[in-house]
């Protein structure tokens, strides 16, 4: 267990990292977009689809509510 303020510092890294990928891949689905209806809804869609992959699929599970 790394001692507290490590772990705060660790933890912000963390978070600021994973909004960095999140506006990257932002980025990525508005440069591709043609007008800007298409580029809001890609970079909004893609930034969603991102989350939602790692919500299901890479998320750590709570013991408690395992079944």
């Amino acid at each position: 267990m790394l001692p507290t303020p490590l772990r705060a510092v660790n933890e912000g890294l963390a978070f600021l990292l994973e909004l960095a990928g999140l506006a990257l891949l932002a980025w990525w689905g508005w440069s591709t977009g043609h007008n800007t209806l298409t580029r809001i809804l890609q970079a909004v869609g893609v930034a969603f689809a991102a989350v939602a992959v790692v919500n299901t699929a890479l998320a750590e599970r709570d013991r408690r509510h395992r079944r």
